[in-house]
């Protein structure tokens, strides 16, 4: 990972969550450098004596996190993580250097305490890196604060074998902070990745593949998957005479009634395609259901999800023809067969979707539908493991399809008990 040289190269999501983590941090370092400072210069006026040492350190490094703090608004680099608990280090070191000289000077029997002080603080410096989602940063800064400890503990020649102890400390709290930060970026991962599939999976298959992400292999393998294409009916000549802003808010109510049935089946969203777009259905788990109880039955869940996919365009319909609009009317082609199933694409981008003969060959079913007279064909593969009783078939015979040598027998498909 290049965390020192190249903060581009890092993940954008990481990036952007340290920047605003960052800013957060700076203030909450500020304000406490600040308190600092006016409780040290209030017990010396109160006092009556000359501040100390450490309430001008404290003041100046106050000021220093302030300017710090400007620079960030629209700037950041992972480097500053580093840099800026580096210091604080250090302030934190000579601030409780001054002040072990002071209290040894004015009230010996409370050096010790005072020193050993130090060990808290620099521990809660270091704590700083909770809010980090790097592991650099919380190792570098560790061992910076046993060196920073030791030399207190040089300076006023307390260390022994009690120092082991000491360490020991140290590299605990270094433990349990790196787990936060573990758990953090892991929780950052999960959830893109839980977004990147429900981008195209149904709610009850994201949460199945969250806690077993084996349910489905992105690595790319052949599946038994029935296709389902769907496209709207004279799309382009409708589209001509409206604003990209209606055809636009038109695609997306069309397409929200349609993904919102697919998803009743656990179908798989592969892609939109312009006015169109291409559904699979596959098994995904044992005995797994969707949300209307069918079990699964690739082809069963796909004929019905089709027929759902018209009834929902009727009612759609209805609230069109109110509004003033013009119906919309749809094709819709099955096919089942094998298909490959894995990411498509290059390394900064890439898709998971469904390639193979059968994608085409659906694909020309559709275009099929405006001739059979039939919003939803099917071929015969596809019914051949489906259950008829919630849909009638009509048999149209073998067909002819663009692009293929073989006619592919197809049937009309609709609502109804045969």
């Amino acid at each position: 990972m290049d965390f020192f040289s190249n903060p581009k190269s890092l993940d954008a999501v990481l990036f952007e969550e340290a920047h605003r983590s960052e800013r957060q941090l700076n203030t909450i370092r500020m304000v406490i450098w600040l308190v600092f400072a006016v409780v040290s210069l209030g017990l010396a006026l109160v006092h009556g004596v000359m501040p100390h040492s450490e309430t001008f350190i404290n003041i100046g490094w106050a000021i220093g996190a302030f300017v710090s703090g400007l620079w960030l608004r629209k700037h950041y680099h992972p480097m500053y993580a580093i840099l800026s608990t580096a210091m604080d280090l250090l302030v934190v070191t000579w601030v409780m250097y001054a002040l072990q000289v002071d209290t040894v000077a004015s009230k010996p029997v409370e050096a010790t305490h005072a020193l050993y002080a130090s060990c808290l603080g620099l521990m809660l410096t270091v704590s700083a890196n909770i809010l980090r989602p790097w592991r650099a940063p919380i190792v570098i800064h560790t061992v910076m604060a046993i060196g920073c400890y030791a030399w207190l503990l040089h300076q006023f020649a307390r260390i022994d074998l009690a120092l082991i102890f000491d360490v020991i400390e140290f590299l605990s709290f270094c433990g349990g902070v790196l787990l936060l930060v573990y758990k953090q970026r892991n929780t950052i991962r999960r959830v893109q990745e839980r977004d990147a599939f429900a981008r195209f999976l149904p709610g009850p298959i994201v949460a199945a593949l969250s806690k077993d992400p084996g349910l489905l292999k992105l690595g790319g393998e052949e599946l038994e998957a029935t296709i389902l294409f769907a496209d709207i009916r004279g799309f382009t000549t409708m589209s001509a005479g409206m604003t990209p802003t209606e055809v636009v808010a038109m695609l997306n109510e069309y397409f929200g009634e349609m993904v919102d049935e697919l998803f009743r089946h656990n179908g798989v969203l592969d892609k939109f395609i312009g006015d169109g777009l291409c559904a699979v259905f596959h098994q995904l788990g044992p005995a797994e259901k969707s949300a209307t109880g069918v079990a699964d039955v690739p082809s069963q869940r796909a004929i019905l999800c089709a027929l759902g996919m018209l009834k929902r365009l009727d009612a759609l319909n209805v609230r069109r023809e109110k509004r003033g609009q013009p119906p919309l009317k749809i094709g819709i082609g099955l096919h089942s067969g094998q298909v490959l199933a894995g990411n498509i694409g290059t390394s900064a981008r890439m898709e998971y979707t469904h390639i193979g003969d059968v994608v085409n060959v659906a694909s020309r079913l559709e275009g099929l539908t405006k001739d059979a007279q039939s919003p939803l064909v099917a071929s015969a593969q596809t019914l051949m493991n489906a259950r008829e009783g919630q849909f009638v078939t009509r048999d149209l015979g073998p067909l002819a399809v663009k692009g293929k040598d073989e006619t592919v027998h197809v049937f009309a498909v609709s609502a109804g008990t045969p």
